[in-house]
């Protein structure tokens, strides 16, 4: 009777064993996988950013092209029209009697 009890008690601690390894094979597949897909997703998601900041890099260098040369024309108008003012504050009967 006493081996027999020891013979469960053995069986019952195995049947514990394999249901803990079985569990925890079970959970680490569940990780690895939800890992294998989030991996996936932020790969995902560092291409579009890659993509999205390329995009944006073009655009810029578009806009550059376009409105640097108008930004210079702009100052050396504003120079222009300093060096006016300057001209006719200094000589105003020059311009006014002509």
């Amino acid at each position: 009777m006493y081996s027999s009890l020891i013979t469960l008690q053995y069986l019952k601690q195995r049947m514990h064993i394999y249901a803990y390894e079985n569990l925890r094979s079970q959970f680490f597949s569940s990780v690895s996988s939800s890992l294998d897909v989030f991996d996936a997703a932020n790969t995902s998601l560092l291409t579009s950013i890659d993509t999205s900041l390329e995009l944006d890099n073009d655009a810029c260098a578009k806009i550059n092209f376009m409105t640097i040369p108008c930004w210079k024309d702009l100052i050396r108008l504003k120079s222009d029209h300093c060096y006016k003012i300057v001209e006719i504050t200094d000589n105003p009967g020059k311009y006014l009697l002509d």
